[in-house]
C-alpha cells in the first residue's frame, strides 16, 4: 500500500468485537458517517448494520471457517456499495 492520502468517503462501516458471556465474540458492523466532512477522520455512528457470532478460540487462532469469512466480507461490501450509491 502506498501511503495514506487522507481521503475518506462520507459514510462506511466500523466494526467492533463484543465478548459475550458463553465464550463467542460478536463482531459489530455499524453504519457510520464522517462527524465533519473535509476535517480528519472522526466518525459519527448512524445505526446498527448488521453483527456475526464467533468462536472466540477460531478467531483467537485465526481460524474462523472461510465460509463466514466470505459471509463478513460479502456482507460487508455490499453494504458498502449500498452506502456510496453504487448498488444497481
Amino acid at each position: 500500500m502506498d501511503r495514506d492520502d487522507g481521503k475518506r468517503g462520507a459514510q462506511g462501516v466500523v466494526a467492533s468485537i463484543v465478548e459475550r458471556d458463553d465464550g463467542s465474540v460478536r463482531i459489530v458492523f455499524d453504519d457510520v458517517e464522517l462527524a465533519a466532512r473535509g476535517k480528519g477522520t472522526g466518525w459519527r455512528t448512524l445505526r446498527l448494520f448488521t453483527w456475526k457470532d464467533l468462536d472466540a478460540a477460531a478467531l483467537a487462532e485465526s481460524a474462523v471457517p472461510q465460509d463466514q469469512l466470505a459471509e463478513i466480507g460479502f456482507n460487508l461490501l455490499t453494504r458498502l456499495a449500498a452506502l456510496s450509491g453504487k448498488v444497481k
